[in-house]
């Protein structure tokens, strides 16, 4: 597919989504502020929304942009450049999705995976997928708030003023009422502590780690890596979840990478449903302390504790200027422009 100018004077980059659950719907919503980016285009899971308006189903009226359950025909359309994939599902078949968009010759973002490629998928299909985007002179990334943002990126940003780093520190506190149905019973919440799901962790700090370890230059001699369930004390409901004392409510997620025998990054992350920061001693925040010469610490409190998906769905349209600047290949979000 030919280039088309890309700068402060080009067309904007046509765009489609793949998936319009929560995400695909914020994104499509973000999108209409970015006068860089048009949408042209959407695919579907469910084949009741066949044919229906891209613009209706995101609930901000007609664009005249059909969307389709047929993936294969929105990816065979000469008029699109890029495609975003916001559907669910492992990170293998991310993977899987994200190289059928490239070698069908569109740049691919998601926000559903990828952020740490190696970490996700392994280095084997990591560099399977690499080849099939410059095979194809296109670009893929995978890109999201936590991880993708919070705890890795902005971490690093701010260690690039620092002249001799001791140990990276992050936190964050989320208001985790708001998720989705699916993460809170993937979470186990409101279940006893000891019959909680036996499935692997969706709030997982490995990838936000190996960013930052492959950012900074370091190699971890290990990592460790922790999960505490938090009870919770008081009753809790939102939305028709039911949340009684004495059942979980929440986690701390703790992972740290040594070197040395010492912590060089420790990463921490407490989510809690219906957060009560009298009855649970804590509040929605986030702080970054980098210890070194010199030291800093920052803290901060922003909507996106209380309802992750919008800033989620901007990070995922902010990163494509900064990708579509890059050279054919697979990138993560410490790899990239953050302006193109």
């Amino acid at each position: 597919m030919q280039e088309r100018t890309r700068g402060a004077s080009r067309e904007p980059i046509r765009a489609a989504v793949w998936g319009t659950g929560r995400i695909g719907v914020e994104l499509v919503r973000a999108g209409l502020r970015r006068p860089w980016l048009a949408w042209v285009g959407g695919a579907v899971f469910d084949p009741a929304k066949e044919g229906r308006d891209l613009g209706e189903i995101a609930g901000v009226g007609p664009l005249d942009v059909a969307v389709t359950a047929d993936a294969d025909a929105l990816l065979a359309r000469d008029d699109i450049d890029l495609v975003i994939y916001a559907g669910l599902g492992p990170e293998a078949a991310v993977a899987d999705r994200m190289e059928q968009i490239v070698r069908a010759g569109k740049d691919a973002v998601t926000v559903s995976g990828l952020v740490h490629p190696r970490t996700a998928i392994g280095a084997e299909r990591t560099a399977e997928l690499h080849a099939a985007c410059v095979e194809h002179g296109r670009r893929a990334i995978g890109a999201g708030l936590n991880p993708g943002f919070v705890l890795d990126v902005l971490p690093v940003v701010w260690s690039t003023c620092i002249v001799d780093l001791g140990c990276l520190r992050a936190r964050r506190v989320s208001e985790m009422k708001e998720w989705g149905p699916g993460i809170h019973a993937l979470l186990g919440i409101g279940r006893r502590p000891d019959d909680l799901p036996d499935v692997e962790s969706p709030l997982a700090l490995d990838h936000s780690l190996a960013l930052i370890g492959d950012a900074l230059g370091l190699a971890f001699d290990r990592v460790d890596d922790s999960s505490t369930p938090l009870v919770a004390p008081t009753r809790r409901e939102h939305r028709g979840l039911v949340v009684e004392p004495g059942t979980v409510h929440g986690y701390v997620r703790r992972a740290a990478g040594v070197v040395d025998g010492a912590e060089r990054v420790v990463l921490e992350w407490t989510a809690v449903f219906d957060l009560q920061p009298d009855v649970d001693g804590m509040r929605a925040e986030g702080v970054v302390q980098v210890e070194g010469d010199p030291w800093l610490e920052m803290r901060f409190d922003a909507g996106f504790v209380a309802d992750p998906y919008p800033a989620t769905a901007a990070r995922g349209l902010s990163v494509i200027p900064g990708l579509l600047a890059m050279p054919p290949g697979l990138y993560d979000s410490t790899r990239v422009p953050l302006v193109g």
